[in-house]
């Protein structure tokens, strides 16, 4: 156990400065770090943000699991998780398609919350192609294929065409943007990485940190 300095009036800078001193010396407190995902809604939520969780203590963060807070009130809920975002030095954010080929709603919004609070946001997916370039998420299977696969109708030709303005359509003629990213643009640009486990965006968010406190390092040093 970390001992505290006493506050004394012998410090000749007063007792406010003994009391910084005394904060200085107690062990840091983990980085908290958002969970953001459709696991909440799965069957095994718990073990899911058990296992999130002990991966982040694993690299010395404090994962925070958006399922571990109850309230019989969705307004609570929502100002709970909410300002539980707001103290995180971080989000890990599961963009894996959810009920469809677009990512859970909830967790975008957790993105864009975040984004406009200027959080690092760490994103990864499941359905991943590794065959595709580490850059910029095209490592995992693109928008424009999902929508392919769940927009199939039987008894056509294919499941979207390119119309006749040169852009890529679905069945009902809708546009499906095409700029070889994982998810819709606002999400993906938002995004440090992108990655195809939560093992790997931990990996990135530690070294974000770490390259974070190294350029800390060598500008006090200048």
């Amino acid at each position: 156990m970390v001992k505290i300095i006493e506050v004394s009036a012998a410090c000749p800078a007063g007792p406010e400065t003994a009391a910084r001193l005394a904060l200085l010396l107690l062990p840091p407190r983990p980085k908290a770090i958002f969970l953001a995902g459709p696991g909440i809604f799965r069957p095994d939520a718990n073990e899911i943000g058990r296992e999130l969780k002990a991966l982040c203590a694993l690299h010395g963060f404090e994962g925070l699991w958006p399922g571990d807070e109850n309230s019989g009130s969705s307004q609570m809920l929502f100002i709970m998780i909410r300002d539980m975002l707001r103290r995180s030095a971080a989000i890990i954010a599961d963009i894996t398609p959810f009920r469809g080929p677009h990512m859970e709603p909830g967790t975008a919004f957790a993105i864009g919350l975040a984004y406009q609070a200027g959080i690092p946001i760490f994103g990864y997916s499941t359905v991943a192609d590794l065959d595709r370039s580490a850059v910029d998420g095209e490592r995992v299977r693109g928008l424009i294929e999902r929508v392919w696969t769940s927009d199939y109708a039987p008894g056509t030709d294919g499941y979207y065409a390119v119309g006749e303005d040169g852009c890529w359509r679905d069945k009902d003629g809708n546009l499906v943007e095409n700029f070889g990213l994982v998810e819709n643009l606002m999400v993906a640009r938002a995004m440090r990485s992108i990655s195809i486990s939560a093992v790997e965006a931990v990996i990135c968010c530690v070294e974000y940190f770490e390259s974070a406190a190294k350029r800390a390092g060598q500008a006090y040093a200048s």
